[in-house]
This record gives C-alpha cells, sequence and structure tokens, in this order.
C-alpha cells in the first residue's frame, strides 16, 4: 500500500529540511521565475493534482500558500495483518502546506528548473484510520543541477517521477535541514515517530560536513513484550571528511569491497581525524522487555598536531536497570540483587596518540572503565604495525564479502602477526565487587564468604601447579602471590607486558607454541597493591 512517503510527493518530501546558508542569492527576473514555475506544472492551481491559494513573486522568491497535495490512491495489494506494524497509510488524502518557497527559480541553459533554496513550512496530512503526518519547516539549500531537477520532475509529473533513475553526484547540496517532524499511527495502538531537528551540511572549500540531529523519540504500546521507547536528546558529527566519504561511497557504487575496506581500516586503526573531528551523542534512552538502558553522554575528538592524531573519548553514565514487574526484565533483576545491585552505571575515558606514517598508536592520560560500586579497569598500550595490519584485515574483509566465505583463521592470524607489542598493562581494582561476588557464592553454596575466598584462592594455586615449566618459576611466583593477594584483600592487581626487543604479535603465537616457551622475552610482571 502506498504511504504518504513512498508516494510521488513525498519523493518531495524526504528530501529533508534546509536553511539558508548565507551566500548571495542568484539575481532572477519575474520573467526567469514564472519561466521555470510553468516548467514545473505550478504557474496554475491543479485541483486533482496540486493546487494552492495564491502563488505569487516577490524579492526574488516565489512563494505559494495553502498548497494542497492530493495524493492518489494506491491499487496495489493492502498490508497484511501482521505484515507491518508501522503502516501509516495516507492513499486517496492530502498533504497540507501553509507555505512553499522557491528562491531565484529559473531555467538552466539545457532547459532544467534550477533555484538556489526550496523551502516548506507547516505540513500535515491525515490519514482515514488515526494517522497523521507534522513538520514545521523543510528547506533544502544549494542543490546542484540534478537534486533541483529531481525535484522539479516531482511536480511537474506527479506520480510519475518516483520511476525516474535520477543519478546525484557526490555533492547533491549545500545543507538539509527539518524541524518539528511527527508521525503517529492510531491503528491497533497508538505509534509515535518524531524528530525536533535534523541538519546536514558541508564546506565544498575543506571537504567538511556538518550532521545534526535533535529529540528523536519512537514510542509505541504495541512491542512483542509490551512498550517500547527509544529516544536520543542529540547526536552531532563535526568535520565529517567528505573526502573519505566520499571514498567509501564510490567503493561501495564501484562494489570495490577492498578498497573500502582500506579506507575505513586506515580511519578506525590508525588516522580516526581521517573521519571526523568530533562525536557527541547525548540523552540515549532505551525502554522494552522489562529493560532500562540509558547513556547520559559520549564525546570523542580527534585533533591533528604535527603529524599526530591526539584522540580522546569521555563515556559518562551508562546506565543499565531491570523492570521486577515484568517477566523478563524479573530475571535479570533477580541476577542483579543478588550481588546487591538494583542497577549498574559506567562510566569510560581514553585517550590515544596516533602516528599514521608509522602505523602506531599508544595510550597517553587516563585510560579506564568504572563500574560504579563494583570495580575500575585501567588499561595502557603502545602498538605499531597498525598500517600493514589494515591492509591485510581490508584484504581480508573483501575476499569473504566477495566470495562468501568467512575469512580463514590463518589469514587472520597473519594480519595479527603484523602487530608490534612494545607495551601493554592493565589494572583492575577493585570497589566491593569481590565483596558481593564472595556474598553471593557463599549464600549459594551455604557457607561463609571467607570460605568462599578461600576456595578462590586455592583454585588459583591449583591451576598455577598445572601449567608446569611453560611458565619460569619467578613468574609464576608473582603470579600467584598477586592474585591471592587481590582476591583475599582486595585492592588492585596489575599485569603488565613490556618486551625486552621488538616482539610482533606473530612472535608471541611461536614464542607460546614452544616446547620451552622464552617467556621472559615478553617482559611479563604481574603485581597487587593493598586497597587504599
Amino acid at each position: 500500500m502506498r504511504t504518504l512517503l513512498a508516494s510521488s510527493v513525498s519523493a518531495l518530501v524526504l528530501a529533508v529540511s534546509v536553511s539558508a546558508v548565507g551566500e548571495a542569492q542568484t539575481r532572477v527576473s519575474r520573467a526567469d521565475a514564472n519561466a521555470a514555475i510553468a516548467a514545473m506544472g505550478l504557474d496554475q492551481s491543479r485541483a486533482d493534482e496540486i493546487s494552492f491559494d495564491s502563488g505569487r513573486f516577490t524579492r526574488g522568491d516565489y512563494v505559494f500558500t495553502n498548497v494542497v497535495f492530493h495524493i492518489d490512491e494506491d491499487d496495489s495489494e493492502p498490508t497484511k495483518a501482521g505484515e507491518d506494524d508501522f503502516n501509516v497509510d495516507f492513499d486517496g488524502g492530502e498533504l497540507l502546506v501553509e507555505e512553499m518557497r522557491f528562491s531565484a527559480p529559473r531555467l538552466a541553459s539545457d532547459g532544467r528548473v534550477m533555484f538556489d533554496a526550496f523551502s516548506m513550512s507547516g505540513l500535515s496530512a491525515q490519514g482515514d484510520d488515526g494517522e497523521g503526518l507534522s513538520l514545521d519547516s523543510l528547506e533544502i539549500a544549494g542543490p546542484d543541477a540534478d537534486f533541483a531537477a529531481m525535484i522539479a520532475e516531482a511536480f511537474a509529473n506527479p506520480g510519475e517521477s518516483e520511476d525516474e533513475d535520477f543519478e546525484l553526484g557526490e555533492d547533491p547540496f549545500d545543507r538539509i535541514a527539518m524541524s518539528g517532524f511527527q508521525v503517529v499511527d492510531s491503528e491497533d495502538g497508538p505509534t509515535t515517530v518524531s524528530l525536533g531537528s535534523m541538519i546536514l551540511e558541508h564546506d565544498d572549500a575543506e571537504a567538511l560536513a556538518r550532521f545534526e540531529m535533535t529529540d528523536f523519540l519512537i514510542e509505541t504500546d504495541e512491542g512483542d513484550d509490551g512498550p517500547v521507547r527509544i529516544a536520543l536528546g542529540e547526536v552531532r558529527i563535526e568535520g565529517l571528511s567528505t573526502e573519505t566519504t566520499d571514498e567509501w561511497f564510490a567503493a561501495i557504487e564501484n562494489d570495490n569491497m577492498s578498497s573500502f575496506m582500506q579506507s575505513y581500516m586506515n580511519a578506525a586503526t590508525v588516522n580516526p581525524a581521517s573521519l571526523f573531528s568530533e562525536f557527541v551523542l547525548s540523552d540515549f534512552d532505551f525502554q522494552a522487555a522489562g529493560i532500562d538502558l540509558s547513556l547520559a553522554s559520549v564525546t570523542a575528538e580527534n585533533e591533528m598536531r604535527r603529524g599526530e592524531v591526539h584522540s580522546s573519548v569521555v563515556m559518562d553514565r551508562l546506565h543499565f536497570s531491570a523492570d521486577s514487574d515484568h517477566e523478563n526484565g524479573a530475571q535479570i533483576a533477580a541476577g542483579l540483587m543478588m550481588l546487591g545491585y538494583s542497577e549498574l552505571n559506567l562510566h569510560a575515558v581514553g585517550n590515544t596518540i596516533y602516528e599514521p606514517e608509522r602505523g602506531r598508536a599508544y595510550t597517553s592520560g587516563d585510560n579506564y572503565y568504572v563500574v560504579e560500586d563494583a570495580f575500575r579497569i585501567d588499561f595502557s598500550q603502545d602498538v605499531e604495525g597498525y598500517n600493514e595490519y589494515s591492509a591485510l584485515m581490508a584484504e581480508l574483509v573483501a575476499d569473504a564479502a566477495e566470495n562468501g566465505e568467512d575469512a580463514s583463521e590463518e589469514a587472520a592470524m597473519a594480519a595479527m602477526a603484523a602487530l608490534q607489542v612494545n607495551e601493554f598493562s592493565v589494572r583492575i581494582t577493585d570497589q566491593s565487587i569481590l565483596d558481593r561476588a564472595f556474598g553471593a557464592m557463599a549464600t549459594q553454596q551455604g557457607i561463609a564468604p571467607e570460605q568462599a575466598r578461600a576456595q578462590a584462592s586455592a583454585l588459583v594455586l591449583l591451576g598455577a601447579a598445572s601449567a608446569g615449566p611453560m611458565v619460569p618459576a619467578p613468574l609464576m611466583s608473582e603470579l600467584t602471590s598477586a592474585v591471592s593477594s587481590f582476591l583475599n584483600n582486595g585492592g588492585s592487581v596489575t599485569v603488565g607486558m613490556r618486551p625486552t626487543s621488538p616482539t610482533s604479535v606473530g612472535d608471541m603465537m611461536m614464542i607460546v607454541e614452544q616446547d620451552e616457551p622464552d617467556i621472559d622475552r615478553l617482559g611479563i610482571s604481574v603485581s597487587a597493591e593493598p586497597a587504599q
């Protein structure tokens, strides 16, 4: 069944909204504007397709008021029950627009319609079964010739243009934005999708783009396990590299998976600044099936300084809880309560410096994960060889995608072998998780918490004994002493590795597989610190 968003008119509305970018508007005469408007079939009101109260040329713009798009009935098979839980249908209805504006409409030398900007405001539509759509504003600034022609064709031939195959360029517009969008489906229970605003704009000179979306919401009473709510306060990306994204789109369009993966792996492993300078996500909330998952914010920044990329990530309060009154949530809530928790809250900080030319990435400053009133994990690392690793992984994934085969273990290990570990360490600090865990074990087994700790320490010694000569005696002594101290007294335990000479992951695998492995070469250390 044809919906508004899939109708010929909606192909136009789909464009999302844009506001002006501040560039000087092209000067056009009334005759130029009238010719363009006539080419779109808007020189007169058409009661059966597009009608309006008035259309006038003023200060370089052509403005229409009280526009009505008449949506044709669809002859296709109706949607069967259960096929589409959210089916907003406006067939045979009307889309109302309070004002529609073309800035500097004109005909190009090839006879196609051009304009500097296009906007709509005050959009609304109602369906027969309680559906509703509203949009405060929709605007497109700086469309290129192909994009403008596509929009013009939607007006000139409503109901036919959706079958046209339009080829859009790499940068089809300067800016696109929308505000106040909402769709409601009241049939079989209310479902609402709304969006406060969305903006996508780019700067050709800098090859950078910016994206922002605010107040996104999906809410329904018709989920499989009860009501569902998904909300997002803001997501914003600054300094988005259109050069990189154009590479991706071109590679995907040409079915060049190898090229796409090479570019993607480069951005992901050694040069995140080639993708964006800042990413912000805030006020995320997911509630469904007795689960409540929310995120206050996560911010990532990438800055190029003297050939190095300084990258930082801060995640503030990832919250998880379960509803004990819900069938699914009750089991999870019970599991949390065994450890004395009604909720879990996670925070994280990461700081990494990348050297793209060298293929090196190493941590700097604070790098940790914290689960409130449970534990903290601090880590550091210095690894290089990412350029070769990225190339091998890109080839591996591309081959798997093109040939429909899973990546072979040998090829994956070959890629990992390219990485050289200069330093690595991880420190786990107890912040009550040990008391909680041993308390839960004691309750289940009907013993005292001290006995549960003793059992855990005994397992450590048993594991050490089974390792035999594979682990040097001094290192084994460090390991058993540190872990036993941590289990019995809390505090923290640190595992570090600083190879005595350049050592790749491939070298490590060879060392471990030897009958008498040279573990000392890896520079592994284990230590414990008492609670402060």
